[in-house]
């Protein structure tokens, strides 16, 4: 397993600006300082509280990570849009138990399961939960890898995170 918390913190001190694309294009917002996690949401695992941590969300991957601020709004906005998905049957999202961290690129939530620290997303469009099969801390390890195509341009910037020191603008 790659070492995740060392490209994010890598990531969060790039200094803003610059020609690289792909450090324009990806950045980790620096952390709030301390900022206390939402009482309103599940108590989070370590390695999503190490995330929040070391970074107050960003473009990474292929995800818009939503400031810790922000995770609130997002996840009522998403209890309220999947309310009474299932009828009678319910609602997907249980607020207990699901965090809605962020959207991936198709516009589906990305939810971590609190009870049985699990990664998913929902399809909200005639679909239903299609599960990652990884755990938090195995997510952010396969989020932090870099894919095999050498054009793409998230796996171009975890190599120059990984080529370590200081990346300048």
């Amino acid at each position: 397993m790659n070492d995740w918390r060392s490209l994010l913190s890598r990531l969060a001190a790039v200094p803003r600006g610059g020609d690289e694309l792909a450090l324009v294009a990806y950045r980790a917002e620096p952390p709030t300082g301390g900022a206390a996690w939402p009482f309103e949401l599940p108590v989070p695992c370590p390695a999503i509280a190490y995330f929040y941590a070391r970074c107050d969300g960003g473009t990474i991957g292929e995800y818009l990570w939503p400031p810790l601020a922000g995770l609130p709004e997002l996840n009522r906005q998403w209890r309220f849009f999947l309310s009474g998905y299932y009828g009678a049957g319910g609602d997907p999202l249980d607020p207990a138990r699901h965090l809605v961290l962020d959207e991936d690129s198709g516009g589906a939530p990305l939810v971590w399961d609190a009870h049985v620290d699990r990664m998913a997303t929902f399809w909200p469009d005639g679909g239903d939960w299609e599960p990652t099969g990884l755990a938090a801390e195995e997510f952010f390890a396969a989020l932090f890898t870099p894919p095999e195509d050498p054009n793409d341009l998230w796996g171009r910037v975890l190599r120059l995170l990984e080529a370590g020191g200081t990346i300048a603008p």
